[in-house]
């Protein structure tokens, strides 16, 4: 009993000084690279306060379309600086533009204890190119379609090609991506053009989601087929026979993938168990509008 108990402790001290970086199950164990420039944030994220989705905590998110200070690389996440919060997020959702300062560190235990207090200035932002799109100056009314105002040169992700829909309460609501807006809209040609001040005068509201009935939808960590139904309502459509009779014989080329960012975009409701629980065609024509 007495050499169990000994062994007992000595097993106790030595996970007690394992550090927690060393315990993280695959985190934490790459190089860590310095980066000094700015990057911009693809869609909504958190702000983790480690390089791990495991054990960590949030402590802000970062809206789609933001400006952040890059400082830092490991194993597929960055480390950036918004509002004075420093914190990681996945490399998937940033837009890079920074580069690599040629400092780094063997890992990141040893870049915790070394890492620099204040971090590299980023690059001077260039000069802005002037606007070839016309601005729109006129009145702005509700269930318009706003823009940023795209300079001469822009690449396809560039903010300026995200869409707004001008709200009953006054704010912007973002289309996450072209599938989504045309559920509502054939084409761009009533979206307005404006400048930033005038696009930061409207708060931002709940993103747009898929116009009720058009089309079906499923998380891309999750099997299950949805009907979208009015007010941003999920419902589980429960059989092939159903979608079927739903959406026809090409039903399985009517539904989209939404990324789990977007997971909150959206309510759960009851599933379709029947064709007399859901009907798509009054579904679209009671949702003229987003809101």
């Amino acid at each position: 009993m007495k050499r169990l108990l000994t062994s007992l402790g000595i097993f106790i001290f030595l996970v007690s000084i394992i550090p927690n970086t060393a315990m993280a199950g695959g985190c934490y164990v790459d190089p860590v690279f310095q980066y000094s420039g700015t990057g911009k944030i693809k869609s909504a994220v958190f702000l983790r306060s480690e390089a791990c989705t495991s054990g960590t905590m949030i402590l802000r998110t970062l809206s789609a379309g933001a400006t952040v200070q890059v400082v830092g690389y490991t194993d597929g996440w960055y480390e950036v600086i918004s509002g004075g919060k420093r914190g990681w997020i996945g490399q998937q959702f940033l837009d890079n533009s920074a580069e690599r300062t040629g400092v780094s560190w063997s890992n990141y235990e040893e870049y915790q204890l070394n890492r620099p207090s204040e971090v590299p200035s980023p690059a001077p932002e260039p000069t802005p190119t002037p606007a070839t799109e016309e601005t729109y100056t006129g009145t702005i009314s509700e269930r318009s379609l706003i823009k940023l105002v795209c300079p001469s040169s822009t690449t396809a992700d560039h903010p300026c090609k995200a869409v707004y829909y001008i709200g009953a309460d006054g704010k912007r609501h973002a289309f996450p991506n072209s599938k989504v807006f045309f559920t509502w809209y054939e084409n761009f040609d009533s979206v307005k053009s404006v400048t930033s001040e005038r696009l930061g005068g409207y708060m931002l509201g709940a993103n747009v989601t898929y116009r009720p009935g058009t089309r079906m939808v499923k998380f891309t960590t999750d099997n299950k087929v949805y009907a979208v139904a009015r007010g941003g309502i999920l419902r589980w459509v429960a059989s092939e026979e159903l979608a079927k009779a739903f959406y026809g014989n090409d039903w399985n080329t009517k539904i989209d993938d939404i990324p789990d960012t977007f997971y909150t975009n959206y309510t759960f409701g009851t599933e379709i168990a029947s064709e007399n629980d859901f009907n798509p065609t009054s579904e679209s024509a009671q949702s003229p509008t987003f809101d």
